[in-house]
């Protein structure tokens, strides 16, 4: 499975107008840019369970907290992806 282009150009566009009022004009767009990752996201899960225990795969949110942050900006302008392993007692290692 391969990630769009089109994430790229949706986050190019979005760091130049990174304001809510854009973003809820292109949230169909960035909610299919999205999904499309997530699938990407469970593809390579199931590729890394072929070698390891993953137990799970988590997509983080566009949102920015800026409550401590020096970028005071409303949406992040990537996706960040993360997999856990399952746990070291739950892999059947011993």
């Amino acid at each position: 499975m391969q990630l769009s282009p089109d994430i790229f150009s949706f986050f190019s566009e979005l760091e130049q107008h990174n304001n809510r009022d854009w973003f809820e004009a292109h949230k169909p767009e960035f909610n299919a840019l999205e999904t499309s990752v997530k699938q990407f996201g469970e593809a390579l899960k199931d590729q890394l369970n072929q070698h390891d225990s993953i137990d799970r795969f988590k997509l983080f949110r566009i949102y920015r907290d800026v409550r401590f942050s020096k970028d005071k900006t409303p949406y992040k302008t990537h996706f960040g992806l993360t997999w856990h392993r399952t746990k070291p007692e739950l892999r059947g290692d011993h």
